[in-house]
Parts: C-alpha cells; structure tokens; sequence
C-alpha cells in the first residue's frame, strides 16, 4: 500500500518513522454505494496508522481512545457496509470491534490490545482518504 507523499513528510516531521511494515488488508468493497472503501492499518515504528480509503470527502472524522482501552472512529456523512467490516479482527493490534450504523453516518470501534499515548486525526487537500494515528508511549517502542 502506498502512502502519499506529503504523508510520509508529515509523518518525519512529527517524529515518526516512514517504515511501511503492513498488517494484512483489511477490508476492501469496492461497491460504488458505498463511500467508504476500506480501512487499512499500517505498523509503524511507533504505532498504527489506520487508512480510511474513500471514494468522496467524507468530512471530518473523529477519533478518540477510551479510558477502557477502546478507539472510537466516528465517520460522519458516509456509507460503510458494517458487515463486511468483521476482517478487522485480522489486525494485531484489535481485540474486539463493534460498528454503529447511524443516518448519514458511521461509528466503527475498536478495541484495542495495548496502550497507545494518543490519538489524532489527519486530512489533506486533495486526498479523500484520513488518516486515524495512534501514537505508542516512548517505553513501547
């Protein structure tokens, strides 16, 4: 999988490293009523990078860790087949997942198997797809 550029020169800026060591695909339709094509972790030296692949500007995404140990992704104005989400279990990094199908939008959430220090979300100008970023603690890694 291929990251774009102005990604890897954002992810060296925040001192993360651009090793490209990817889990397994996860998910993938590409069912044109759907404007979400896929989620797609990436291992990175120091965390994951989960891949919203979409098909339009899905707006903005939110995205948090839980004091329980659960990362929410909330997917506004967007249409996602909840059902063939079931893959993520393939990630080495989710326990357990449930997806909440709402009108008009989406909020899929994992639970995650280790800590992570923090959680953020980026968009870039001409790229449809966000990026969720977890962050592992220093001693982590």
């Amino acid at each position: 999988m291929k990251f774009p550029s102005y990604l890897k020169r954002c992810v060296i800026l925040s001192a993360a490293a651009i090793s490209l060591t990817s889990c397994t695909s996860l998910y993938t339709s590409r069912t044109t009523s759907f404007n979400v094509l896929g989620i797609y972790p990436e291992k990175r030296e120091n965390g994951y990078v989960f891949r919203i692949e979409a098909a339009e500007d899905i707006g903005k995404v939110e995205a948090w860790i839980s004091q329980d140990n659960w990362l929410y992704m909330s997917i506004p104005d967007t249409s996602v087949d909840t059902s063939q989400l079931n893959s993520l279990a393939g990630c080495p990094v989710v326990s357990n997942m449930q997806f909440f199908r709402y009108t008009g939008s989406v909020q899929v959430t994992l639970r995650l198997k280790q800590k992570f220090d923090h959680v953020s979300v980026l968009n870039y100008p001409d790229d449809n797809d966000v990026y969720v970023v977890l962050y592992e603690f220093e001693a982590n890694h």
